[in-house]
């Protein structure tokens, strides 16, 4: 079938930009984010955002405009319209995808250079049954758990819900460890914002939660992504019948809703052998006799004063990680490595507001 006859040279102007259009752009964004596992850039940005994702190794553009319907080219009944451009080699395998999502031949085509061709979508074609056609109202959130890329390297998707107010995506890989991507449309749980200056606030915040469960804290910590206050933690906890489970996590608060990617590391096998040769080290230490081997063995990490509770031990020490690299605890740490390297981010978390709660003690 040979698509419509267009005339590139036509102006959009600035002014002509609406809502409608740069609602339709934060969905198609999102929809590119989840179903390729890329993230696209903002090459320019002002009236026109025009935006560069490389896929089937190859580069594309594209970008988002609107006018008004009273244009004799737009045969719609709508006051307003979007206009979505693709800018591509003429292999033509992100047009051929969006393609589905409107109506059949309504799309039209134009080559702008050798081996490069511009395809345009409109809005009143978009088919009201797509993935994209709900989303893309006004009225829709902004901000979705999809604004937030990490490395699918390894991972298998295993399961996948989005619902108003929760979403999240769990995969699995062959070490038998699970990671999950949550978003929460809520204000964040946290007792104080995820600063240096809150630590210790938000350290006894994981203390007072995870007594509650026989669990304990290895480590809790504020960092930054990308300019955004984080809090990064591992949590143990016995599993039956024997050995532990790490649980290791990146929590991304803002002021009305909150991210976390969390890891879930559990001990196979023979368990104990880490603590059991940390132990036994100990013993060949001169300085330690049998008698006072365990004198400061089980402690809390970063306050004494709460030892007598703690399931944290001298083996859980991050020096150790290099003698038990197949160890649950080391690969929790490594994937959170991996995780604050490959993150990635949308721009427009930049713009949403940070959480601010006050401190418990305030």
């Amino acid at each position: 079938m040979k698509p419509n006859s267009l005339n590139f040279a036509q102006t959009l102007l600035p002014e002509n930009r609406t809502v409608t259009a740069d609602a339709f752009e934060e969905v198609f964004v999102q929809w590119l984010v989840v179903r390729y596992n890329v993230q696209p850039t903002i090459t320019s940005n002002g009236n026109t955002r025009h935006w560069l994702l490389e896929l089937a190794g190859k580069q594309s553009e594209f970008y988002v405009n609107s006018r008004s319907c009273d244009d004799e080219n737009i045969d719609s009944t709508m006051d307003e319209e979007w206009l979505l451009r693709i800018l591509e080699p003429e292999s033509g395998f992100l047009s051929n995808e969006v393609a589905t999502l409107f109506a059949s031949e309504s799309w039209e085509l134009h080559e702008i250079e050798k081996e490069m061709m511009q395809v345009q979508f409109k809005a009143s074609a978009l088919l009201s049954d797509s993935v994209l056609f709900a989303r893309s109202l006004p009225e829709q959130p902004k901000i979705m758990f999809d604004y937030v890329c990490i490395n699918g390297g390894g991972w298998n998707l295993f399961e996948e819900k989005n619902q108003p107010d929760m979403a999240h995506r769990i995969w699995t890989n062959d070490a038998g460890d699970e990671a999950g991507l949550f978003y929460y449309d809520k204000v964040p749980d946290l007792s104080a914002p995820p600063t240096v200056e809150n630590i210790d606030i938000l350290r006894q915040m994981y203390r007072d939660m995870v007594a509650g469960v026989n669990a304990g804290i290895v480590h809790i910590e504020s960092i930054q992504l990308a300019g955004i206050p984080a809090l990064e933690t591992i949590i143990k906890a016995p599993q039956q019948p024997t050995g532990m489970t790490y649980v290791a996590s990146i929590t991304l608060p803002f002021a009305r809703m909150s991210y976390v990617v969390k890891y879930i590391c559990p001990e196979h096998g023979t368990t104990g052998i880490r603590d059991s040769l940390v132990l036994g080290q100990r013993l060949h230490d001169d300085s330690v006799s049998s008698e006072n081997v365990f004198d400061g063995w089980q402690r809390d990490p970063y306050e004494s004063a709460f030892d007598k509770e703690a399931l944290y031990n001298q083996s859980d020490q991050e020096k150790y990680d290099r003698l038990f690299p197949d160890h649950p605890l080391c690969l929790a740490r490594y994937y959170l490595r991996l995780l604050k390297a490959t993150i990635k981010l949308h721009p427009e978390l930049q713009r949403e507001p940070l959480f601010t709660h006050p401190p418990a003690s305030a």
